[in-house]
């Protein structure tokens, strides 16, 4: 977790700190593309 927390280029929506990560793992992925706004 102190890995995932040094590397992660994210802040959550709803502002504040969080502490839980969510491991997702897709059969298929669909949609739209979501980048970062500096690249």
């Amino acid at each position: 977790m102190r890995r995932l927390a040094e590397h992660a280029r994210t802040e959550p929506w709803a502002g504040g700190k969080r502490e839980m990560w969510v491991s997702i793992q897709p059969e298929r992925l669909t949609g739209r593309r979501i980048r970062p706004a500096d690249q």
